[in-house]
């Protein structure tokens, strides 16, 4: 504490530090509305670019629709292998678990 606070009374040093923590609590107050400001702006331009991207989007459905009905492609001989490899070698892991 400084000087001025260490020769007050008990009850006005706690009216002291309440007024300072008032001010502290008002600046914090003045600080979250300006970030509440600043997060409007960017949600206002969050929304314009969301809008803009469904338009796009609008006039692009019928791509998208062709892309969707599209046929699935078959997974390569080598990938199959792979996977049947890894279950056998699961397989065996775990056998070889048991057994011991």
């Amino acid at each position: 504490m400084t000087d001025i606070v260490s020769q007050m009374k008990p009850q006005d040093q706690i009216i002291y530090l309440l007024g300072q923590i008032q001010g502290e609590l008002k600046a914090v107050h003045v600080s979250i509305d300006a970030q509440n400001s600043r997060q409007a702006v960017i949600n206002a331009a969050n929304d314009s670019e969301h809008a803009e991207f469904r338009r796009e989007l609008a006039t692009q459905g019928s791509q998208l629709a062709v892309l969707s009905s599209s046929a699935p492609q078959r997974a390569p001989w080598w990938s199959v292998a792979a996977g049947l490899a890894a279950v056998g070698a699961i397989i065996l892991t775990v056998v070889n678990l048991f057994t011991r």
